[in-house]
């Protein structure tokens, strides 16, 4: 009695080959896009919304896609001085016109041209406590799958 089809045995040894080997991997392509931050306002008192200016920009001739992935279109990393990222503590809460929502997963740039959004977020009470910050922003580009990172500005919070 046979358990297996004619051939099946090049299917086994693929099988397992690939088993000890992994999945072959595609190599990541650079980014397709840009990200520039910055700060209408380099400081804040504790308990204002903080407004971050994120410029998207395309330099390529084609449209691209960024966004997707982690809960949204934008994340925000908020180091402190210890080094602690308060980012997702410091995005959320109300959006107003013209305020972006966090709510996209991918944005579509045409070619050569920059999204200009300014995003408003109401930080958790007691995370942004005055000190000196370090922020960023990342998005995922959709066509290389790497996760690309805007410049870092300085915000300080006072009491």
């Amino acid at each position: 009695m046979k358990f297996y089809r004619r051939g099946s045995g090049r299917f086994f040894v693929l099988a397992v080959v690939m088993l000890f080997l992994g999945r072959p991997t595609v190599a990541q392509q650079p980014a397709t896009f840009g990200i520039t931050v910055s700060l209408p306002e380099s400081t804040m008192h504790v308990g204002e919304d903080l407004l971050v200016r994120v410029i998207t920009s395309n330099p390529t001739d084609h449209i691209v896609f960024a966004g997707a992935g982690y809960g949204g279109g934008v994340i925000v990393e908020l180091l402190n001085e210890k080094g602690e990222d308060l980012g997702l503590h410091a995005m959320g809460g109300k959006s107003e016109p013209p305020v972006a929502t966090l709510h996209s997963n991918k944005l579509a740039i045409r070619p050569h041209n920059n999204n200009d959004f300014t995003w408003r977020f109401k930080p958790e009470p007691g995370y942004l406590v005055p000190g000196i910050y370090k922020l960023r922003v990342h998005k995922r580009d959709m066509k290389s799958h790497a996760d690309v990172y805007s410049n870092t500005v300085t915000l300080t919070v006072i009491p």
